[in-house]
């Protein structure tokens, strides 16, 4: 039915497009089907650690396909009335003239035969803290904010690996995982933090008792991202992230409960979010300063790596 349904709007699509190119455009349909899908219709059990998945409940076929129409949007250079759209599960609908179509095709192909061939991305998205001082000598620079974008720098392993040794920047959150090329991803590293919210006052006979009640709060990384490999050893990586970041420790507030104080405590939580598509060298790391969060200045770094099964 959903494939009936995106068959239908493919026509409507291709019809209008028809009728709105110009002369040195072509129409092309790109079929990219859902390895998940694909998978299950052949009744073979997914690898949910080598698919990026979670469970089959958070698969969503067509915000897939929106998140690659996305990446090739920012890896193919289109003209004002060129367009790239996703339609259904399964396909990316590209308007545009022929060398246009030959860099989104060459994309497709590449790893459509990496799909084939077990190729894999080794991707790791850390949030790194580190001290004002610290962030001022070693990122400030290369890292400054240009015209309120952020401005990334890339680094080999070996340099990112001695920036993690130094006292100066801590790991917040991390998380590694491997995906097929032109596959979405989410995945999170998050925290939970019980704290005081309120209390309860019991009253029993000629005595009265405060319960606190305690609620929790979440913070951490949490994002979605694709991959594609692009020449050799190159890898184009979209993220989506969002960072919440819990101050530490939770401020506490005295209150009046009747005729008694209470402690309560308020959460401070700051958020930050990446949009980004980053051209990465295979081994290599992508360094994104995201400002200051509380008392400590927060880098994003985004590894990508061309492996085998």
């Amino acid at each position: 039915m959903i494939r009936a349904l995106a068959s239908i709007t493919l026509s409507v699509l291709c019809a209008t497009a028809a009728r709105t190119q110009t002369r040195d455009q072509e129409l092309e349909v790109y079929e990219i089907p859902d390895l998940l899908t694909a998978a299950l219709a052949d009744g073979k059990k997914p690898d949910a650690k080598d698919l990026g998945v979670f469970g089959e409940t958070q698969h969503n076929g067509r915000r897939r396909m929106r998140k690659l129409a996305e990446m090739f949007k920012d890896l193919v250079p289109l003209g004002i009335k060129d367009r790239i759209r996703a339609v259904g599960s399964d396909y990316v609908v590209v308007l545009a003239p022929a060398p246009v179509q030959a860099k989104v095709r060459a994309l497709v192909n590449r790893n459509k035969k990496a799909r084939q061939k077990s190729e894999l991305v080794r991707l790791s998205v850390r949030v790194l803290a580190m001290s004002e001082a610290f962030h001022a000598t070693r990122f400030a620079e290369p890292l400054a904010a240009e015209k309120g974008k952020t401005k990334p720098i890339v680094v080999d392993n070996k340099a990112f690996g001695t920036l993690l040794d130094d006292s100066g920047a801590q790991s917040l959150r991390s998380s590694s995982i491997r995906l097929n090329p032109l596959r979405v991803v989410h995945d999170e590293a998050t925290t939970k933090s019980a704290y005081v919210k309120s209390y309860k006052l019991e009253v029993e006979k000629m005595s009265a008792i405060a319960d606190p009640v305690i609620d929790t709060i979440q913070d951490g990384l949490i994002f979605e991202a694709c991959a594609a490999l692009r020449a050799k050893d190159v890898i184009a990586v979209s993220l989506d992230a969002t960072i919440a970041t819990l101050e530490r420790p939770i401020k506490t507030v005295k209150q009046k409960l009747r005729r008694w104080d209470v402690t309560i405590q308020k959460p401070n939580v700051e958020t930050r979010q990446l949009h980004t598509t980053v051209v990465i060298p295979s081994g290599g790391t992508v360094l994104y300063d995201l400002g200051k969060v509380h008392d400590k200045f927060q880098v994003v770094a985004i590894q990508a790596e061309h492996i085998t099964k």
